[in-house]
């Protein structure tokens, strides 16, 4: 598939915010007539049971993330930077993120899960001569795929939303992070699909990230 004509730096803009709204960095400046009953940012760490691992691949690039339940509810548990492969029945220890909405637009906080960094004694990154160009390779596109499962969750006043959808017949991880959807399973949605090379330069697998496209 051909990328969508875009400006050099703007996937990688993009992918940056996405990262952000993920770590939960914020500019909350501004006046906001919810900004007194915004919640506070928090971070928590739990282990779970992996349900199922979530791979899809373009190439040289890859998404890794996992599926598992949480408080009674399917959630996805990212793997943003690709470092170390669990399997489907292993514990996983994740962070769950919480934060104000951006600039506290909005009463409630938005939340997300990742993975803890554990890396085995043992584990190495991959080694490449030839790594991927990271001017050459900051890509977006704008493309449709079709929702397989809506994951829904709130813990108090914070709340996660997010899909996998069928692509490229594996079953992918799409965020929306901002929480403001409401598609169903079966629908087709815009995503914006990026492929960065890994921060990483002795890495030689690029990251696929999937986030759900602005209305």
């Amino acid at each position: 598939m051909k990328p969508a004509p875009s400006h050099p730096l703007r996937p990688l803009l993009v992918f940056l915010a996405a990262l952000c709204l993920g770590a939960g960095v914020f500019s909350l400046s501004g006046s906001s007539a919810h900004a007194a009953v915004v919640p506070h940012a928090a971070a928590e760490v739990e282990t779970v049971e992996i349900v199922q691992a979530l791979v899809a691949r373009d190439g040289d690039y890859l998404q890794r993330s996992y599926l598992v339940e949480w408080k009674g509810v399917p959630v996805v548990v990212e793997d943003p930077l690709i470092r170390v492969p669990y399997e489907t029945g292993a514990p996983l220890r994740m962070n769950i993120s919480k934060r104000p909405y951006p600039r506290a637009a909005k009463s409630h906080g938005l939340m997300n899960f990742t993975v803890v960094r554990q890396t085995p004694k043992d584990a190495k990154p991959t080694i490449t001569s030839d790594p991927i160009d990271k001017a050459e390779n900051l890509r977006a596109e704008r493309i449709e795929v079709r929702v397989k499962r809506v994951l829904t969750a709130q813990d108090e006043s914070f709340k996660y939303r997010g899909y996998t959808v069928e692509w490229d017949g594996k079953e992918a991880y799409v965020r929306d992070s901002l929480a403001q959807t409401n598609y169903k399973v079966g629908a087709r949605i815009p995503v914006i699909l990026m492929r960065l090379a890994h921060p990483d330069p002795l890495v030689a697998t690029g990251l696929l990230g999937m986030t759900v496209a602005p209305r």
